[in-house]
């Protein structure tokens, strides 16, 4: 699966808990172990007033453990970049949500979020994609790719 992009792009890093940085943790994770995905959508375009819907969904084999709000990284994380605040941010049962009502001109990062995920279930499983959509406007969008996903028994 792969990338895709229509006035929105989406970059994500991932960190370790201490806050160094991960290739890709979930090519090769064991059950228990927690990582911090740093998700930002940025404007590839101006697009006016805009209201952006983020949506990562959880790969099978994981749960959100935490969604990081702006104080909870000032406190704990403080190694993160800054944290956006965003009118919505929510963890749920299938991944992380989180919308923005702006006005948005290219180049502007319209939200950066971080949460951790927590391998749960030992398999081999397809990470979904994550995507990023003007809520009114199909047209404008961003999609990460996909990938393979690997969960170890705990050791």
């Amino acid at each position: 699966l792969t990338a895709n992009s229509s006035g929105l792009s989406i970059q994500q890093r991932m960190f370790d808990e201490s806050g160094r940085p991960l290739a890709n943790p979930m090519l090769n994770s064991s059950v228990n172990s927690r990582f911090i995905v740093v998700s930002e959508v940025v404007a590839e375009k101006d697009l006016g007033q805009s209201q952006i819907l983020f949506q990562n969904p959880v790969p099978a084999g994981f749960q959100v453990d935490k969604i990081i709000t702006p104080s909870l990284r000032n406190e704990a994380y403080g190694w993160l970049p800054e944290i956006t605040y965003v009118d919505v941010i929510e963890a749920r049962d299938d991944g992380v949500v989180a919308a923005q009502l702006d006005r948005i001109t290219k180049g502007d990062v319209v939200m950066r979020i971080a949460y951790i995920f927590r391998a749960t279930t030992p398999g081999e499983y397809l990470s979904v994609q994550s995507v990023a959509q003007d809520m009114y406007d199909a047209s404008i969008f961003g999609i990460t790719d996909g990938q393979p996903v690997t969960v170890r028994a705990a050791q």
